[in-house]
């Protein structure tokens, strides 16, 4: 009986020695080696760490959006991911949370950012925690758009003055916008697909007639 006791006590501990993932995924790092000692969740001491256990197929994206560009951005907007050492390859996902609270950017204090984390697919795994990515965020989308360079047109309060070229003519128009990008403006109406437009025409005459006119409306 004694060597039947322990022979049961043996057995028991040596399930004990057998660690259940509580999910499938891949092990990012190991804590220990074989042979140490190890403490469990059932015990009085702080538990020991095994390793790091994640689902790659799904990775969370932390970027810093400028305060200018936050009212913009809400939860469950779509984005496109793409890693820096993965070349053109997109990741898409969605914005799954945006912070409430301002921080100070680390090299320009005058600077403010607000975190924002996106959820984002990677089925065939390619994704590595701890990489560097650039990160689009798709506020609004408008197919079919008439667009510009941002260097073509004059800006002032949503409205655009540009010079259109038609039959050796100048004509300098007022028109109105739609989206912008950091390099190019929609035209809402006004142009047509396939006029020319003078870029870099703009005097400081124009610029002060263009101003005046604005002011006076």
């Amino acid at each position: 009986r004694q060597a039947e006791t322990a022979v049961q006590k043996v057995e028991e501990e040596l399930q004990h020695t057998t660690v259940t993932a509580p999910l499938a995924g891949t092990i990012l790092s190991s804590e220990v080696k074989p042979g140490d000692v190890v403490v469990g969740s059932t015990s009085a001491a702080s538990p020991t760490t095994l390793m790091l256990l994640a689902d790659t197929r799904q990775m969370m994206v932390v970027v810093e959006v400028n305060e200018m560009d936050y009212p913009k951005v809400a939860a469950g907007q779509r984005v496109e991911v793409r890693a820096v050492s993965l070349g053109a390859d997109i990741f898409p996902g969605k914005i799954a949370a945006v912070g409430l609270a301002g921080n100070a950017d680390a090299k320009n204090k005058n600077i403010i950012t607000f975190t924002v984390e996106a959820v984002v697919n990677d089925p065939g795994g390619k994704l590595r925690s701890g990489m560097t990515a650039t990160v689009d965020i798709i506020t609004r989308e408008k197919k079919q758009a008439l667009l510009l360079p941002r260097e073509a047109v004059l800006m002032r309060e949503g409205r655009c003055r540009l010079v259109r070229v038609s039959g050796g003519k100048e004509e300098k128009l007022d028109l109105d916008t739609g989206l912008e990008t950091e390099t190019e403006v929609e035209i809402a109406s006004g142009l047509e697909e396939g006029d020319q437009i003078k870029q870099g025409a703009w005097t400081q005459e124009d610029l002060a007639a263009f101003r005046k006119d604005v002011d006076e409306r």
